[in-house]
């Protein structure tokens, strides 16, 4: 689902569902009378090759996942062969933003803004400090996983 800024403390398990099979979803719930109606779904990701793909969506200004970082470091070595991992890196377009904010937080005029909510105020960090960090741990994956 996409997210307009707005979802971080949203902790409810969400998918998205078209219309076609929403209409069913409905036509069910109104058969059974009011009575609850459960969905279960399954997601079955089939690996002929045993290897699982893993990605890690997070910002260099985020310590918890640094900390997930570090702390799943240990088992790359055992999982190396069945892991293909590849860290993403979390931005956002602000457009709509006044020309200092997208100057001190965004590339590109607005159209690259890290998520800079204040975690790391204390030590002057700004957003293009993360975008910059997030690039160079980008390029030092790429670099290192060949």
């Amino acid at each position: 689902m996409g997210d307009d800024g707005r979802g971080t403390g949203i902790r409810i398990p969400a998918m998205l569902i078209g219309k076609e099979y929403g209409d069913i979803l409905i036509k069910q719930a109104n058969v059974t009378g009011g009575s609850p109606v459960t969905l279960s779904a399954e997601f079955v990701m089939p690996h002929p090759d045993n290897t699982v793909e893993l990605e890690l969506w997070y910002s260099s200004s985020n310590t918890i996942a640094l900390d997930f970082v570090k702390e799943f470091d240990k088992y790359m070595v055992d999982l190396q062969d069945y892991i293909d991992f590849t860290p993403r890196f979390v931005t956002w377009g602000c457009t709509g933003c006044s020309p200092s904010f997208k100057e001190r937080e965004c590339f590109s005029g607005g159209t690259y803004c890290a998520p800079n909510h204040g975690f790391m105020r204390g030590m002057n960090v700004k957003g293009v400090d993360i975008l910059r960090e997030d690039l160079r741990e980008h390029c030092l994956h790429n670099r290192l996983k060949n």
